[in-house]
Formats: C-alpha cells, sequence, structure tokens
C-alpha cells in the first residue's frame, strides 16, 4: 500500500493492472507481489525491444519506482486518484494536474476494474468509465 494521501485516508493496495491507450501510445503495467511487467507502444517509432520489461518496484510515501532504468516514460510514478479511480501520474502530469487541472494523457495510467486476458494487447479497451473522466475535464 502507498501511505496516506493529503486528506489522511489510506489509499487501496497499489496492486493491480494499469492501462492507458490514447490513439498514440499505450502504456500498460501489471504490479503484483511487488513485480512488475509493462508494456509501451508509440507511433513515433520509439523502440520497443522485448516487452515486457520485467523487474521488481519499490514504494515510497505515494511514489512508486520500477527497479529499472531502461524505461522509456522513466521508472517513477505517483499513486495518487483521478476523479475517483487509482491512477498512476509520471511526475511532470502530476504537477500539471495540481496546478493547472488538465489532464496529460501521455502521463497518466488508470487501474482497469479487472485484469485483461491479453496484457501484451496493445490496444486494449479502455473502460467507459476512464473514457468518461477524460472526456470531461
Amino acid at each position: 500500500m502507498c501511505g496516506r494521501n493529503l486528506a489522511g485516508e489510506i489509499p487501496h493496495p497499489i496492486e493491480g493492472v494499469y492501462h492507458l491507450h490514447n490513439g498514440y501510445q499505450s502504456e500498460t503495467l501489471e504490479l503484483r507481489n511487488g513485480h512488475f511487467r509493462y508494456w509501451f507502444w508509440t507511433d513515433a517509432g520509439a523502440r520497443r525491444g522485448h516487452l515486457p520489461l520485467e523487474g521488481t518496484y519499490s514504494i515510497n510515501g505515494s511514489t512508486l519506482i520500477l527497479n529499472r532504468d531502461d524505461i522509456l516514460l522513466g521508472n517513477q510514478r505517483i499513486f495518487h486518484p483521478l476523479k475517483g479511480m487509482d491512477a498512476l501520474w509520471r511526475p511532470e502530469a502530476f504537477e500539471l494536474w495540481l496546478s493547472k487541472g488538465t489532464i496529460n494523457t501521455y502521463g497518466v495510467i488508470v487501474r482497469v476494474p479487472r485484469p485483461p486476458d491479453d496484457l501484451s494487447n496493445l490496444c486494449l479497451p479502455i473502460p467507459p468509465e476512464v473514457c468518461d473522466a477524460l472526456r470531461n475535464k
């Protein structure tokens, strides 16, 4: 579990599957028992190499640290809800959300309600409640 949030509430356990596909990039992260699996795709042509990337993770307060240094979007995410959904934010996207209330769909992934059957599918459907939350910025 992550530490207490700003309101002093204890957040949900961080384990689960987080995903977002915005049409131009797809990011999926599975967290289980201190280990992670990570998939990433972009239409910008960045080399993906062998996927999924795997390793261990650690937690420092509300910051998740993926214990690898070869993750294209960086190895740190901040656990903080997005409109009632569990979400992991890249630090700069979280700052934008806090300072301007703007959602950077390249910098947040949300917990999917149930793990998909095929995590390697880089075009996983996005749950309707996630689409609604992102549309109603």
